[in-house]
């Protein structure tokens, strides 16, 4: 069954939500055009007082748009709570799901895998543990601004699914492992050839102790690497440091929406689930030698 089993009252509070945010966000941009329209009667007529129902027509507008925005919002975490939560916790038993939560800004900046992005946007964070390792992971968007003026615009830097995980072993140092993307790199400084061609053809490797990444990136683990990058059909970024990985897969994936099907749902936690099983195939990372000291996802 693709459906998501929710009652009668829930889905009417959604369809209200939804529907309140349509009707205030078209009622207010027909005010707004409205009040444009009389303004310019009033300059033709060279009324000095156009000026005010043009303010007034602008911020009747935007403020309906913004309301209607809240509402649809409002809409989709309720729906989140109620339908999308119950299938995550199946599949995660004992996790905790924050709609609108995303992964750490601290934790992600620590990484230094994105260096230039200033704002960070994210949802659906969810917080467990999977065949006894604990994780995090979520929806992220990373951009930036470049330019002045009118061509001021905004760069999105990373945009897909943040996965982090806690290792039971602490590596000194740390060691990113960023898949090439064109001619052009942003990562120029403290970069680190492995003994294999193909894979440093692939992948930058960014660390400042060598040989730290000798001991994380065995012939092995490379391959394994290698093979998730090929499961993940995204543009694959790794950063080992202390006793957590991140994972960043660059990959339009659909977000979880109030159109959301189970089926979706579960194909997204699957594909979750091969990644979390992928990233911990290295022995010397996840040998569970010494216990972890720290939480790295809850730890600013």
């Amino acid at each position: 069954m693709d459906s998501f089993d929710l009652s009668p009252e829930v889905r009417k509070q959604i369809s209200n939500y939804h529907a309140a945010a349509v009707v205030i966000g078209v009622v207010g941009v027909i005010a707004g055009i409205a009040c444009f329209v009389w303004s310019m009667h009033l300059a033709d007529d060279g009324n000095e007082g156009f000026i005010l129902p043009l303010i007034l027509g602008f911020g009747i507008a935007v403020g309906a748009v913004a309301l209607g925005v809240y509402l649809w919002q409002k809409g989709t975490v309720l729906f989140k709570d109620h339908a999308i939560r119950g299938v995550i916790e199946e599949q995660f038993p004992g996790c905790t799901y924050l709609p609108k939560g995303h992964i750490n800004e601290a934790a992600v900046a620590r990484t230094g895998m994105f260096p230039r992005w200033t704002t960070i946007k994210g949802s659906d964070l969810t917080r467990g543990e999977y065949n006894g390792w604990k994780f995090a992971f979520s929806n992220l968007k990373l951009t930036y601004q470049v330019g002045s003026g009118k061509s001021r615009r905004t760069v999105t830097e990373f945009e897909g699914i943040w996965i982090a995980y806690q290792m039971d072993r602490t590596i000194d140092g740390s060691v990113a492992v960023i898949e090439k993307m064109g001619s052009r790199s942003r990562h120029r400084k403290n970069r680190v050839e492995t003994d294999n061609a193909a894979f440093n053809a692939k992948f930058h490797v960014i660390s400042q102790t060598p040989k730290t990444v000798f001991y994380v990136l065995t012939p092995q683990f490379m391959e394994d690497i290698n093979r998730l990058d090929y499961y993940a059909r995204a543009h694959t970024n790794l950063f080992f440091g202390g006793n957590a990985v991140h994972l960043a897969l660059n990959i339009d994936r659909q977000k979880f929406t109030s159109t959301t099907s189970r089926s979706e749902v579960l194909q997204q936690i699957a594909y979750i689930k091969k990644m979390l099983n992928l990233i911990v195939a290295d022995a010397y990372l996840f040998g569970r030698e010494e216990p972890a000291s720290a939480d790295p996802f809850t730890t600013a």
